[in-house]
């Protein structure tokens, strides 16, 4: 009787789909559904910092598949309004009223065409213009970041909506480096997932009819050890969108394939210019793509030093979901709160705190660490 539901399930699916690939396990559904309806696609980094470099080896191959890839991401530059070189979009030109000279841009247009290094103001951290001058000087392109401010909910919410409708986005693909994005949030440990839920709620609600697919894709299972997540978390979370059909399969990158050349180039190109800010989740992700197993760092990124690391496979591969299906299995005290979230981020942190202090009253919260069976 069960095998003949899944039977008529996965007839449903098929013909829902309508692709012969999906009928086969040379490829993900992922790739299928691209190829089927996308032409244009952002790609934007979920959890701040160095998130978008997790995306490098995906928007070269989106491009070499005869995608137009955009790059946006959520920054941790403080100040970016100050980088006056870069064309900003404000909320107050969209409905056509006068600048507030003290209102925070929806998204500054970061291009290394637009300004030399020599200009920058937050040389020493500004990963987005980093970013845009590898593709300038190595790869001969101009290729700008898009970059969100680090503000609250709503504005994000804007900043996504404004964007897509922009660069007639038909596809947003969120990048996380790490797997903290995949928490419910009744964990042990749950790491940093203010950022990255700020992101997948934004991305959840985009309204434009345009924008027919919305992914998460993480990159760096286990690198968030260092911030209290546990991998069993992170692969009962797999497991469970596995059954909701949220979960489109993973992709391993290997030391050896042209994107991932480009994206480790890309990475140390940029930490020459932001040396004590070396990106650990990057670094980390990095020494796995060249088959490092153990307690192994990266060279010359102290911010490891005295640390146990564990670098293994599970670090280098793509990890790919519907961004629908993490939204619905995020617990429901988050989505509560994140309905009082204004424009300042000090209230996404206050959501975060009051939704966890509720969990770990309830019977939801799983009070130990989990960890694999002895």
């Amino acid at each position: 009787m069960i095998a003949k539901k899944l039977e008529v399930d996965e007839k449903k699916n098929d013909d829902e789909n309508n692709d012969d690939d999906e009928l086969t396990m040379v490829q993900s559904p992922f790739w299928s559904r691209l190829r089927r309806s996308s032409k244009r696609i952002l790609l934007s980094g979920c959890g701040g910092g160095f998130d978008i470099y997790q995306g490098i080896p995906l928007f070269f191959t989106l491009r070499k598949m005869g995608f137009d890839v955009f790059l946006a991401n959520y920054t941790f530059c403080y100040s970016l309004e100050k980088e006056t070189a870069f064309d900003m979009v404000y909320e107050e030109q969209n409905q056509k009223k006068n600048v507030d000279p003290d209102s925070q841009p929806l998204y500054v247009v970061v291009s290394a065409y637009k300004a030399p290094v020599e200009s920058i103001k937050a040389k020493t951290y500004f990963p987005e213009y980093y970013l845009s001058l590898y593709f300038k000087e190595k790869q001969k392109m101009d290729v700008p970041v898009y970059t969100f401010p680090h503000v609250g909910y709503r504005p994000l919410c804007k900043a996504y909506d404004t964007l897509v409708e922009k660069l007639n986005i038909d596809t947003v693909i969120t990048i996380d480096g790490g797997t903290d994005s995949l928490m419910k949030g009744n964990e042990c440990g749950i790491g940093t997932v203010e950022e990255d839920f700020n992101s997948i709620f934004a991305v959840e609600q985009i309204k434009n009819p345009n924008v027919k697919q919305k992914y998460l894709v993480c990159l760096g299972l286990g690198v968030d050890r260092y911030h209290g997540v546990s991998d069993v978390s992170s692969l009962r979370a797999i497991a469970e969108l596995t059954t909701t059909k949220s979960y489109l399969g993973c992709v391993q990158c290997l030391p050896y394939s042209k994107p991932c050349i480009y994206y480790r180039e890309a990475s140390e190109f940029s930490y020459t210019f932001m040396q004590s800010t070396i990106s650990i989740v990057g670094s980390s992700i990095l020494t796995s793509i060249e088959g490092k197993f153990g307690n192994e760092h990266w060279p010359g990124n102290y911010r490891t030093k005295g640390s146990k690391l564990f670098i293994n496979p599970l670090l280098s591969i793509y990890w790919i979901f519907d961004n629908h299906g993490v939204y619905e299995r995020i617990h429901t005290e988050f989505k509560n709160e994140w309905k009082n979230c204004g424009d300042l981020f000090n209230e996404v942190r206050s959501a975060v705190r009051t939704a966890r202090s509720k969990i770990k009253q309830s019977e939801d919260f799983i009070s130990k660490q989990e960890d694999y069976p002895a």
